[in-house]
């Protein structure tokens, strides 16, 4: 485990690897989470970091201690012991074993069998294609987070890719029209798209059952 602060944020893949399989970033962003969000961003178009859990670390003043900043796995609050940090990173890694021991995301009625590689709409499979069916895997693996169109073409397209950035939008354009608002996919201008993480959509199932 290393500090964020170690390298910078054009640091390569090999430069972290000189320190064996990571375990966890820790960002002390005390009143800056916006700047640790920003770095983290950097850090993901990297494959390296795809299964590299991040930890921000904030002042128990900071405006921004009471949630958890977009992108993060968790966060202290600082002065931390070291103990609690290891615990933290360890709970993680038993989070990341079980949702990877458990590949099936259920939320609104939609449903991604990864292992079975279909998807269902209320019991009811819908037909995709390869490609559509690897871009809502990917936004399924990375709920919660943003991200960029750069890091959508390198995962789900590949490195060798020479198509533009509209392809994505494209993409996405037709699993919105084929799932409406089961597929709860926020548009952030300038930064990509965030699949909405479990706690948002189950509040917005909440209300639509009150309602």
């Amino acid at each position: 485990m290393v500090g964020a602060e170690r390298f910078g944020t054009s640091a390569p893949a090999a430069a972290w690897q000189a320190f064996g399989r990571l375990q966890a970033v820790v960002f002390h962003a005390l009143e800056q989470p916006d700047l640790a969000i920003h770095v983290l961003r950097a850090l993901r178009e990297d494959p390296y970091f795809d299964h590299v859990s991040a930890v921000i670390a904030l002042r128990a003043d900071s405006a921004a201690a009471s949630e958890l900043p977009a992108g993060f796995d968790d966060f202290l609050l600082y002065p931390y012991a070291a103990a609690e940090l290891e615990l933290r990173i360890r709970a993680l890694q038993r989070r990341r074993a079980h949702d990877a021991s458990n590949p099936v995301m259920a939320a609104l009625g939609l449903t991604i069998d990864h292992a079975g590689r279909n998807v269902f709409l209320d019991g009811q499979r819908v037909q995709l294609t390869a490609r559509e069916f690897a871009l809502l895997s990917h936004f399924a693996k990375w709920q919660g987070r943003v991200l960029s169109r750069e890091h959508l073409l390198a995962r789900v397209w590949g490195s060798q890719y020479s198509g533009g950035r509209r392809t994505v939008d494209i993409h996405v354009r037709r699993l919105r029209a084929k799932f409406g608002a089961r597929f709860p996919l926020e548009t952030l201008r300038g930064s990509g798209y965030r699949l909405l993480p479990e706690s948002v959509l189950q509040d917005a199932e909440t209300l639509s059952k009150a309602s």
